[in-house]
């Protein structure tokens, strides 16, 4: 991007020059004297209010066809979103969950797709039985946000938490849902192993000493960051892991911001993901 940006720059401003370059060359082999000098006065002045301008505007003209062009390869098809906005069943624990693809997607922005996303889609829309996991990473965030088919997307969605999501509109609780937390089984917790943390440390370290009580959430945190880990247990054999830090804007310390995103992890779980959702989780609790 940078070297782009400094060729469209030289690119400009050369075409700018070139023109008053020949014309002073062309008036040093004129004999009138102060006419050269008059042109070559002129010349001066417009070189000094173009070329800034030629700066400028080159490196937007081409950014904007950057991101176009990354627009267009990035745009995705009717089949694509009717992939990522339909629904899956998914077994962790023991339970039992009912979510779109999109919310499994690792990167929103990522083409190519993960082997969970494979297996997903060749599962086909129509699964004879739950796909087994000893883990999941959910995304609660604005989904496809900043693509031209956001909109589009948000009315594709049928579980109504989903769809609240994606247009970005949620209760009280709701709100202090995190971005994206695992929901992982009890007995595989060393999983949490591949996990590390914004200091660089290992998430399994922070939480194999928790008591992880239901509805409870604890916190492990860094030794050279403000980063924690939370974890609490949402149902049976079944736990949430995400991060936390403090929130300096509204005052609260790690343990309180796990507090709140705690509780609203668990009724998201308990009563979005289950099968049978409540309808008005997002918008009345």
């Amino acid at each position: 991007m940078f070297l782009l940006l400094m060729f469209g720059i030289l690119v400009g401003a050369m075409m700018i020059a070139l023109p008053f370059i020949y014309r002073l060359r062309m008036a040093q082999g004129s004999t009138k004297a102060a006419a050269y000098s008059s042109l070559d006065r002129s010349m001066i002045v417009w070189l000094l209010y173009l070329v800034p301008i030629a700066i400028f505007v080159v490196p937007i003209l081409l950014i904007g066809a950057i991101q176009k062009s990354m627009r267009e390869s990035s745009a995705l098809s009717g089949s694509q979103l009717g992939f990522l906005s339909s629904n899956r069943f998914v077994e962790i624990g023991g339970h039992r969950f009912l979510l779109p693809v999109e919310a499994m997607r690792e990167n929103t922005f990522a083409v190519k797709s993960s082997w969970l996303l494979k297996r997903l889609q060749a599962e086909g829309v129509e699964q004879s039985a739950p796909i087994v996991l000893d883990k999941i990473d959910v995304k609660i965030l604005r989904y496809i946000d900043g693509r031209e088919e956001h909109s589009r997307f948000c009315e594709m969605l049928t579980r109504e938490w989903a769809k609240s999501v994606c247009r970005g509109s949620r209760s009280a609780t709701m709100r202090h849902l995190p971005e994206r937390f695992t929901l992982i089984d009890r007995r595989k917790l060393e999983l949490m192993k591949h996990y590390f943390t914004m200091g660089r440390e290992n998430q399994y370290d922070q939480i194999r000493d928790m008591t992880l009580r239901r509805s409870v959430p604890e916190i492990g945190c860094d030794k050279e960051s403000k980063f924690c880990t939370a974890a609490l247990q949402v149902m049976p054999k079944l736990i949430a892991v995400w991060t936390v830090w403090p929130n300096g804007k509204a005052g609260w310390s790690a343990e309180e911001v796990a507090e709140r995103e705690g509780n609203a992890v668990f009724q998201f779980v308990n009563r979005g993901l289950v099968e049978n959702e409540d309808p008005d989780l997002m918008t009345k609790s």
